[in-house]
């Protein structure tokens, strides 16, 4: 019921995560990470520990291939899950569990992974997959562009509701690992929540000293 790009920009040393899915609130659940660290996906029949323990074994120098290795080898309900992983190097990786609802699958390339379940058909993948190579911009630009794209080829085959984009940057304090989050956006529940997501990214921007409290 999502589809979702994880991904490395090695020029701004950020890594990120941007969803979308006929859920509501899927920015709550589906991205993790950690700047320095890597970034995590969990998502069809998600499960959190995915993400908290994901991250874990990244910090633990484990590679993207890894982290998919570790966390589904002893899960039985792994069949019905989604995981994409992109590591401190830029490394990606992608899984989808064998009993995930259809249309569901992934492609990872160079610092990129995208997955997506309950999709129009293989093409929302590959169209995700394509705009983000070709797209311009900032890494959270070219991160929603790539949703965008997926949108346009019919994303989430039950329809729109809600996605969220989130960008990790080295952190000021290594030891607490704060002040790593550069943006999070989310759009919960709307009608055209990526293209929302978009205006709002454009938005924050432009006017950056309008993020935060």
């Amino acid at each position: 019921m999502t589809y979702s790009i994880v991904a490395f920009d090695a020029a701004a040393t950020q890594w990120g995560v941007a969803v979308a899915s006929k859920a509501m609130c899927v920015g709550a659940h589906v991205p993790w990470g950690a700047g320095g660290i890597g970034a995590v996906a969990t998502q069809a029949y998600h499960d959190l520990r995915y993400g908290a323990e994901g991250l874990g074994a990244l910090r633990r120098g484990r590679t993207a291939e890894e982290v998919v290795g570790e966390l589904t080898v002893d899960d039985p309900e792994s069949v019905f899950r989604q995981l994409g992983v992109v590591d401190a190097s830029g490394r990606a990786a992608t899984f989808t569990g064998a009993q995930c609802t259809p249309w569901a699958g992934g492609r990872h390339g160079d610092s990129w992974a995208v997955q997506g379940n309950i999709l129009a058909g293989p093409h929302v993948v590959e169209a995700v997959a394509a705009a983000y190579g070709e797209a311009i911009g900032t890494f959270a630009e070219r991160l929603v562009t790539a949703l965008l794209a997926g949108d346009a080829a019919g994303g989430d085959r039950r329809g729109r509701q809600s996605a969220a984009v989130k960008v990790w940057a080295s952190p000021l304090d290594r030891e607490r690992e704060r002040l790593d989050v550069e943006l999070f956006l989310r759009i919960d529940d709307a009608e055209l929540p990526v293209h929302d997501l978009q205006r709002l990214v454009r938005q924050a921007i432009a006017e950056p000293d309008r993020l935060g409290s």
